[in-house]
């Protein structure tokens, strides 16, 4: 490998993220017309069948949604696989690898997103993002299923196998830490909600590191999973909070002991790393041709990457402007 060969991955992994922003764009719109416009056959469809045409236009809406977001990711995968086939392309590494330490480093992971999330919610407190982002109430069993279908399995799923068992593992080879950091930004631009920007920002960087240090995305899709349910979790308590203080207490161990616990855990593992002065490279092989810092992020400005940014940044400035005018 040389820097030639960096220069055509980048093109062919902006080529990947692009498409990636593209479809997610397109078929979602596509899968949001054709549920509204099957709307009224449906409410008829539901009163014939006696269920809920709430609940059945819900889950159409969401498995026509969760149809478009799988495509949205698995076609520019198939890609990129397709384009690095004859180059020295890095295996996806889907063996399950369950080390000793593997639970806890999850534990460590989870403890340092979650306050991440926390922190990024005071950072855009200014803005009020509210009425853009409100979620549909998770009243009834059937919106619980879809929201744990659609918000924790496929994203963990679908968003791991494009960015770190893609994206990551053919930039490891040019060096680990810039590495880790270009899939954590390309994967925080893939969300083009700049609300969340620096919280998918940090678990990018987790995420990848414990791609790094366990050699399987299982790990990171178990965590990407967690991450992501804990959220259908807090707003199904939320909704039901209420005055009970048995729900606040919940609440509080939820918010407060979880990421608390991960922390305490993560710093342990760190301190008997370095007390048994282990190495650090993880294990995933890396640093085949380590690329210098401007080198790394020339390479990274391609026709295709730059559309994508260009793309990103004006989905994220519409966000901001429907956000301030409201």
């Amino acid at each position: 490998m040389n820097e030639l060969d960096y220069k055509r991955t980048c093109k062919k992994i902006a080529i990947a993220v692009l498409m990636n922003t593209l479809l997610l764009q397109i078929l979602s719109t596509v899968a949001v017309i054709v549920s509204s416009l099957l709307e009224q056959p449906l409410r008829t469809l539901a009163r014939l069948l006696s269920i809920s045409a709430a609940d059945l236009c819900y889950a159409f809406e969401e498995t026509l949604l969760l149809t478009a977001y799988l495509a949205a990711f698995l076609i520019p995968a198939f890609v990129f696989m397709h384009l690095t086939r004859n180059d020295n392309r890095q295996p996806l590494r889907l063996e399950i690898k369950l080390e000793p330490e593997t639970p806890l480093v999850i534990i460590a992971a989870i403890g340092m997103i979650l306050p991440a999330a926390y922190l990024n919610s005071f950072m855009v407190s200014f803005i009020d993002f509210g009425d853009l982002f409100a979620s549909e109430p998770l009243d009834t069993p059937i919106k619980i299923l879809m929201a744990f279908i659609s918000i924790a399995i496929v994203p963990a799923l679908c968003e791991e196998f494009l960015f770190r068992g893609c994206i990551l593992s053919n930039l490891l080879p040019y060096g680990k830490t810039t590495a880790i950091i270009a899939s954590a930004v390309l994967f925080s631009m893939m969300h083009g909600n700049i609300a969340q920007f620096f919280y998918t920002f940090v678990a990018g960087l987790v995420l990848g590191a414990v791609y790094v240090e366990t050699g399987s995305i299982w790990p990171c899709t178990f965590i990407h999973l967690f991450n992501n349910f804990y959220s259908i979790i807090q707003q199904v308590i939320y909704e039901r909070a209420g005055e009970s203080e048995q729900i606040n207490i919940v609440i509080f161990v939820m918010e407060v002991m979880i990421p608390a616990a991960g922390l305490a855990i993560g710093a342990w593992l760190i301190y008997l790393r370095l007390k048994k002065g282990k190495s650090t490279e993880g294990a995933v092989p890396t640093k085949v041709c380590e690329v210098e810092n401007i080198k790394y992020f020339k390479g990274f400005l391609n026709p295709a990457m730059i559309a994508h940014i260009v793309i990103t940044v004006f989905l994220a400035g519409t966000i901001v402007l429907m956000a301030l005018g409201s």
